[in-house]
């Protein structure tokens, strides 16, 4: 499965400089480190600074400027959406787009400003709620919880403006803090910096006499400074965002290719569509597909130098989405490279098997993964290990690994890099090394699931019928409310590589399917707390797929496992299962 996000964005540059910091600390003590290490520049260490002071201010005094509040997220929201829509077409078309649609958000703000300041509350607890679920590593979500909370939150601006206004400040001020933290933000981080921000601003409004939300006016009163307030807001809108983007087109790096290979591919790139006018780069992994340096913002364009610095504003255009289309296909130079990674993951899964026992704790099969990757030569690793043992093995993404393995299933989800190319692999141990005739009922089910689509992964295939196909093989069996993600993901330079939904030869994808039964589900009690997930990465080609990764589907079912290992009525089955799989 890999890891969590892949955050292309510009949180990505925000948080590079303190990330490099730490990140070069880890490699000085002899760490190797997680995927790719953004490059620092001053620009980036003037936007962590610039996003600290923001994301201050919102917590300490957000609420007592309400206009200033909701006027700086209309402004983020419309222009991050019109970014996204027309940003490939022309970076000014999106700037007039979002300074439109953020004038009228705003008009409508300071006219009917209970409504407009609830829809830009909505989402505050449904992100805290998802918040926690990420920080277990559970994607268990209670839609009707989430649903409960939107209505909650945006209920509590309507009625209570001065109160909503303090938590959208806060909400905001915890996102640009997220953006800026080294690494991912703890939960428990999370929850302090609203507690922080709910006291601060609650005491700062009760001392303040300053003038309140537009809500505590007559509308009398505010359709006499409606229009006043409506051009400074826009004046203020206009500055900030022509601003930064200014600073961004006079301080991004320009710079040239890292290698002869990278030289070749910008020089391409140069002489088509795809940057033949200047763009930003808000992506390490981009940059590091275009330039060969894992940059987390970066300049591109066909005249490096002062005139693409001068031009990007005015007839710039994102190259983002052309350059995610090229990254679905695999050059062999980037396909060796990945070979390589998976028959390393290949070997540490092999050395996780041999390690698996009762007794030991999780943490002590992630140190035989980072061993393995070492002594195998492994440049990085791709995400953090995953190991979840018993209970923990129904937490797709959790990554404590550190519980002592007792019973029940332990599910290891591993992958390292080489040269700055990933892989994944998903393998479910029983921790006692036999299986009871549920645990093996339920992993012959998951492989049936991951066999189905493999068969089907083939070039014109799509990717959602894939997923489809897997999950109606829980459903013929009552089980597919417990499948919690999709069938898989594209793996390049990112674990998690741009999506593409029809499958090409020379694309890299996993199949793994997964099922995760907590205890007190409704399932049936003999499935509580068994999680089972089988992950292998695929290469496909003009006649089918390739498996990069290998290893045993159904571990410890090889031809010389004991006849009783499996327990049972279901122990010549599993010999067959183990067999058919050894002769793969």
């Amino acid at each position: 499965m890999g890891g969590t996000f892949s955050r292309p964005t510009l949180a990505v540059a925000l948080a590079a400089a303190l990330m490099t910091a730490r990140s070069s600390f880890a490699v000085a003590k002899g760490a190797l480190p997680v995927g790719l290490v953004g490059e620092s520049s001053p620009l980036l260490v003037i936007l962590a600074v610039l996003a600290g002071l923001v994301a201050t201010s919102l917590l300490l005094a957000g609420a007592r400027f309400p206009k200033l509040t909701v006027g700086t997220f209309l402004l983020a929201t419309t222009f991050a959406v019109c970014l996204s829509i027309l940003g490939h077409t022309s970076y000014l078309a999106a700037i007039l787009a979002s300074l439109v649609t953020f004038a009228v958000l705003f008009a409508l703000y300071l006219a009917v400003p209970r409504v407009v300041l609830a829809l830009s509350s909505w989402w505050l607890l449904p992100a805290l709620y998802g918040t926690y679920l990420l920080s277990t590593g559970s994607f268990s979500l209670n839609r009707t919880l989430a649903l409960g909370l939107a209505i909650a939150s945006a209920l509590v601006a309507a009625l209570l403006p001065r109160i909503g206004t303090l938590l959208l400040a806060t909400g905001m001020g915890i996102v640009l803090a997220a953006a800026v933290w080294p690494g991912t933000m703890p939960f428990a981080a999370v929850v302090a910096l609203a507690l922080l921000g709910i006291v601060i601003q609650g005491a700062d409004l009760r001392l303040s006499r300053r003038e309140g939300p537009p809500t505590t006016r007559r509308w009398s009163e505010r359709r006499a400074t409606l229009g006043s307030e409506l051009v400074r807001g826009l004046l203020t809108a206009i500055a900030v965002t022509i601003g930064l983007l200014l600073m961004l087109a006079a301080l991004a790096p320009d710079v040239g290719a890292a290698d002869p290979v990278h030289a070749a591919r910008l020089a391409t790139l140069r002489s088509s569509s795809v940057l033949n006018r200047p763009g930003f780069l808000f992506s390490k992994n981009d940059s590091f597909y275009v330039l060969g340096r894992p940059l987390p913002l970066a300049l591109v364009g066909p005249a490096p130098g002062l005139r693409d610095r001068a031009l990007v504003v005015l007839t710039g255009r994102s190259p983002t989405r052309a350059i995610h289309e090229l990254r679905t296909v695999k050059t062999p130079a980037e396909l060796a490279a990945m070979r390589r990674a998976a028959a390393i993951t290949s070997k540490a899964m092999e050395a996780v098997g041999d390690a698996v026992r009762p007794g030991i704790n999780e943490s002590e099969i992630a140190r035989v993964v980072e061993a393995t990757f070492r002594q195998e030569g492994a440049t990085g690793f791709a995400f953090h290990s995953i190991v979840g043992s018993g209970a923990n093995a129904c937490l797709p993404h959790y990554e404590s690994n550190d519980a002592v393995m007792k019973n029940g299933f332990v599910v290891v989800d591993i992958g390292c890099t080489v040269d700055g190319y990933a892989s994944d692999m998903t393998r479910t141990f029983p921790v006692n090394r036999s299986y009871s005739d549920s645990q093996l009922e339920l992993i012959r089910l998951v492989q049936k699931a991951k066999q189905t689509a493999a068969d089907g992964l083939v070039a014109g295939a799509s990717y959602r019928k894939l997923g489809r196909a897997a999950r109606a093989v829980f459903q013929r069996e009552g089980l597919a409310r417990y499948y919690l993600h999709s069938l898989g993901h594209h793996v390049g330079i990112d674990v998690h590589d741009p999506y593409a939904d029809t499958i090409k030869p020379g694309m890299v994808i996993t199949i793994e399917p997964g099922l995760y039964i907590q205890r007190g589900s409704p399932a049936e009690e003999r499935f509580w707390d068994l999680g089972v997930r089988i992950e292998d990465t695929y290469l496909v080609t003009q006649s089918g797929a390739e498996a990069l990764t290998v290893y045993p589907e159904i571990p410890y079912l090889g031809p010389d496992t004991p006849h009783d290992q499996a327990g049972g009525e279901a122990a010549s089955e599993a010999h067959a299962v183990g067999v058919a799989e050894q002769g793969r």
